[in-house]
Order: C-alpha cells, then structure tokens, then sequence
C-alpha cells in the first residue's frame, strides 16, 4: 500500500496546516501505538473467531471457498499480531550485524514493510476469490476439473509469494545500514519514489479493484439470467410435482451461490471503503502534491485503512449463510457450557 513512501516526505511538501489539524508529533505516535494495540486486538479475537467457526462447524471445512475465508482470517490474524507488534516495539537507534540490517529493511518507522506486505497479500487474496465464484458460475465444468484443493493451495502459496512484489522495492531500493545508522539510499530520488509510488498504487489498488468489479458484474448478472430459467414453467415436459421438485432444487443451489457472491462482493466494497482514503492519499502526494504526516487526514486514512483487518468478520456475521449456522452453534456450545458449569457449581454435596 502506498504508506509506504510517506518517510520520503521532505519538509518543503508538507502542507502548514493549523495547530487545529495537526497533531504533535510525540502525541501523534503515541496515538497511533495506541490505535495499533487496539485494532490489533480486535483483529486478533475477530479472525480467531473465524477460524474456529469454520474449522469446527462448517460442513466441509476444506471445501474451496472456505480454504479462500482460512486464508483471509489467517492474513488479517498475522496483520493483527503485527499492529500489536508494532504498537508496542521501539525502533532502535543502532542497526548492526545482521539484525540491525533486517529491522533497517523491514522495521522502518512510520512506513512498516512486513505489515504492508501483508495487506497485499490480502488484497491479492480477494481479487483471487472472486476469480473463483466467477469461474465456478461462468464456467462450471472447467471449475469442477481444475479447482481441486491442491489447485487451491497452490494458488494461495502464489499469492502470498507475488502479491507483495511491489512492497519489496523499498527493502531492496530504499533503506541501507551506513555506519550503524538506517539511512535513505541517496538513489532513493523524488523521481524513483514517483514511480514506484504510482506502480505501488495501480499494482495493489487498481489492477484488483478492475478484476473484482468485472468479476462479480458478470456473476450477478450470470445468476440472476440462471433464476429465470429454474422457474416451474421452463423446467420442459415433466409432471407438476417434479417441475416444482427440479425447481426447488435449482432455487436453492442459484441461492446458496448468490449467498457466498454477495458475501464475497460486500467484502469487497468494505476493502475500497476501508482503503480508498489512504490510496488516493498517497496518489496524489506521489504526483507532487502535499501531505502533512502530522495531520488529522494521515492518521486518519492509516487507521481506517487498518479496520479492514477486521470488518471482514462482520460482513460475515450479517452476509454469510453458514458462517452464522457456525456462530449461532457457537455461541449455543459456550452456553451449554456455562449453564452446566453454573449447575454443577450449585449442586450441593451429598454425603456419603
């Protein structure tokens, strides 16, 4: 994400906005640590709780569109731990040996590569997901031949390997180690971090945000030409009862699709919601405009950006027909639970 390049600010591009929208910078990084912990806690408990719903009561449990939910929860869970991470760490001031270089490359304050990696790989890990439900509904024989498991697998091992492909860029182009200090390589230009910057933003936001539209477009608009054809009366030359039976059947199987479509397909407007602030932020500045990373605006679009590692939760809480099955049994389960442990502490003791 293009957070990134916000430590190649120069003081002569940031705005001189009033006292009223900017924050003192120690203030600004305490709130920030404080924001971090925060979300990653929630994030933390929100994506364990996915996993746990769909390990434990999902009926098939490695089918592939709950291998894609796994693989979300699991990056989103890694973001988590990374915010408390970096909410609580200091950045030392000597970089020395070889784990000073490593914390020079991928601790950089304020721009946080392991974590922005991360959220590419998430980014990535939507766009594939709705490759596959526009497969699965466009082209449903090729779907069932080639989307095995070990195909699934294969893909999400892929992504996590390409997805972050411009976020290695500043490791290797920007940050070295000069006499124990982290410093900008003086390659690292206005020009050089222009064009990643605009790479960066097409790579990680435009490029999914393009496929992820095209795809579900043509999903709804394939399902919903495939509800008209179920109906009783185009069903040809069978009985009433079998009409109605072939109909149900193929009602229920067009619904269950468009339930994980549109779970899907909200998961990622949530992503441009979450985003977008952030995104157009970072365009803008790295075509010359100005950014105050001391302003309300910045703080605002990083964290905003960084509910996204946990807002998937409630999109399947409200969307997702089996995810609630899965938390209502859930929840039922710890009830059980605390009733008999209730009853069993007020028992009384009888003697023998």
């Amino acid at each position: 994400m293009d957070n990134e390049t916000s430590i190649t600010i120069d003081t002569e591009n940031e705005t001189s906005n009033s006292g009223a929208n900017r924050i003192d910078a120690n203030d600004g990084r305490t709130l920030t640590n404080i924001l971090h912990i925060i979300i990653g806690i929630i994030g933390v408990l929100c994506n364990t709780m996915i996993w746990i719903v769909v390990f434990k009561f999902a009926p098939s449990k490695t089918s592939r569109v709950n291998l894609f939910i796994l693989n979300q929860a699991t990056i989103d869970l890694f973001s988590s731990l990374l915010m408390i991470i970096f909410g609580v760490a200091i950045d030392p001031n000597t970089h020395s040996g070889p784990l000073g270089v490593f914390l020079c490359l991928f601790w950089a304050p304020g721009s946080d590569p392991l974590l922005f990696m991360l959220f590419a790989v998430s980014t990535y890990n939507l766009t594939i997901m709705s490759v596959e439900r526009f497969i699965a509904v466009l082209y449903p024989i090729q779907y069932r031949r080639v989307f095995n498991k070990r195909f699934c697998m294969t893909v999400i091992i892929i992504t996590w390997i390409v997805a972050p492909i411009a976020e290695y860029m500043f490791p290797v182009l920007k940050n070295t180690v000069e006499d124990g200090v982290c410093t900008v390589k003086s390659t690292w230009t206005k020009q050089v971090a222009l064009i990643v910057g605009v790479f960066l933003f097409h790579w990680e936001f435009v490029l999914p945000c393009c496929i992820m539209t095209v795809a579900y477009l043509k999903i709804i608009k394939t399902l919903t030409k495939k509800e008209l054809v179920v109906h009783p009366e185009n069903t040809g030359e069978q009985t009433n009862g079998q009409r109605r039976e072939t109909s149900e059947q193929a009602k229920n199987s067009i619904k269950a699709r468009k339930n994980v479509v549109y779970t899907f397909f909200s998961l990622f407007v949530v992503y441009v919601i979450c985003w977008a602030p952030n995104q157009i932020t970072f365009l803008q500045f790295n075509l010359g405009g100005p950014l105050d990373t001391t302003g309300t605006w910045f703080h605002f679009t990083v964290i905003w950006a960084f509910f996204n590692t946990f807002s998937n939760t409630f999109v399947f809480v409200f969307r997702h027909k089996q995810f609630q099955n899965g938390l209502k049994k859930l929840l039922r389960c710890s009830w059980t639970e605390t009733q008999t442990e209730e009853t069993v502490m007020t028992v009384p003791s009888v003697a023998n």
